[in-house]
C-alpha cells in the first residue's frame, strides 16, 4: 500500500507538468489519472507480438512467434490476415496487428509509424502462380516492426490498452476490452492424423466470412480453465478450420483434455462459442 501511494505521489506531481516519465504500475493507475489530469492517450493499430497479445487476452501460456516453413503463406495477405511478420523472407509469423489505446503517447516517438502514404508490394507463389498485392496506410503493418503502429481518427469499437515502462524499455498490455457475443450452438467436428496437422477441427454453426472479417486470434480453453493462444497459417486456416501437432510442446498438453471453449478476436469483435471437443492420444 505504501508503495502504491508513493508512486500514486510521483505520477500525479509528473502529471502536473503534463510529462510523466515513469511507467505504470498498471494500466488502471495511468487510466483513472488520465481522466483527473492531463494526461492524453491515443489510439492506433499497433504490431504486438503473439506473447502479448494473447497474455492481454488472458493467456497465461506464453504464445510465441512460429517459424514457417511455407514462408509463401506467412507473407500472403489473404492467409494470413490478421497477422505480421518482421522478416521479409516470410520465415516466421510474429503477432497480430491490433487496435491500442496508447496511455503513454510520448512513447510512440520511439516506435515506427505507418501513415496513409506508407506502401509497397509484396509478391508470392500460391501454387504455381505470381500474385502481387499492394499493402499501404494501416495495411503496411503487415510486413513491419513489432510496434510500429498507424494511428487512428477515432477510438475503436474495442481494444487492448498499452504503455510503455521506462524501468523496463519496454511496452505492455492490458486486458482486451471489447464486448463479447456468444454464438450458441456452434459444433466441432475433430479428425486425428490430418492433412495439415495431427488434430484438425472444422468449427460449424459459426457465421465468419474471412473474405471480410480477420481473425486476430483464437483461443481454445479446456475443461480444466487451460488457455491455448493459436497462431496463423500454422493453427488457423480459412478462420473456421484449426489445427495443431502433436508434437508441438505447446498445444501437447491439450491431448486427453476437453475442450470447452472457443474464443475468436476478429475485426468484428470478440465471439465465445461454447463447445465440447474431447481430444484424445493420436493412433
Amino acid at each position: 500500500m505504501r508503495l502504491k501511494k508513493t508512486f500514486a505521489g510521483v505520477l500525479a506531481a509528473a502529471m502536473m507538468v503534463c510529462a510523466v516519465s515513469v511507467p505504470a504500475f498498471a494500466a488502471q493507475d495511468v487510466e483513472a489519472a488520465e481522466e483527473e489530469n492531463c494526461i492524453s492517450s491515443t489510439y492506433v493499430v499497433m504490431n504486438i507480438p503473439y506473447a502479448q497479445f494473447y497474455k492481454s487476452a488472458g493467456v497465461e501460456n506464453e504464445v510465441d512467434a512460429v517459424t514457417s516453413a511455407t514462408k509463401s503463406k506467412t507473407r500472403a495477405g489473404n492467409l494470413a490476415n490478421g497477422s505480421y511478420h518482421v522478416n521479409s523472407d516470410g520465415s516466421d509469423i510474429t503477432g497480430v496487428s491490433f487496435p491500442v489505446k496508447v496511455l503513454t503517447p510520448w512513447a510512440l516517438d520511439s516506435s515506427k509509424q505507418v501513415t496513409d502514404d506508407t506502401s509497397y508490394d509484396i509478391t508470392v507463389k500460391l501454387r504455381g502462380k505470381d500474385t502481387t498485392t499492394t499493402y499501404s496506410g494501416v495495411n503496411a503493418l503487415f510486413e513491419n516492426d513489432s510496434y510500429a503502429y498507424y494511428k487512428l481518427s477515432e477510438a475503436p469499437a474495442y481494444y487492448a490498452t498499452a504503455w510503455y515502462n521506462v524501468f523496463t524499455g519496454s511496452w505492455e498490455f492490458g486486458k482486451v476490452k471489447a464486448t463479447e457475443t456468444t454464438v450458441n450452438g456452434a459444433t466441432v467436428e475433430l479428425v486425428t492424423n490430418g492433412r495439415h496437422t495431427d488434430y484438425e477441427m472444422k468449427v460449424n454453426g459459426f457465421d465468419l466470412d474471412v473474405s471480410t472479417n480477420k481473425v486476430y486470434g483464437v483461443v481454445m480453453t479446456t475443461a480444466d480453465g487451460a488457455e491455448y493462444g493459436l497462431h496463423h497459417v500454422t493453427n488457423i486456416w480459412r478462420g473456421t478450420e484449426l489445427g495443431f501437432d502433436a508434437d508441438d510442446a505447446y498445444y501437447a498438453s491439450m491431448i486427453g483434455k476437453t475442450i470447452t471453449q472457443i474464443t475468436y478476436y476478429t475485426a468484428d469483435g470478440v465471439y465465445v462459442l461454447p463447445v465440447n471437443v474431447a481430444i484424445p492420444a493420436a493412433n
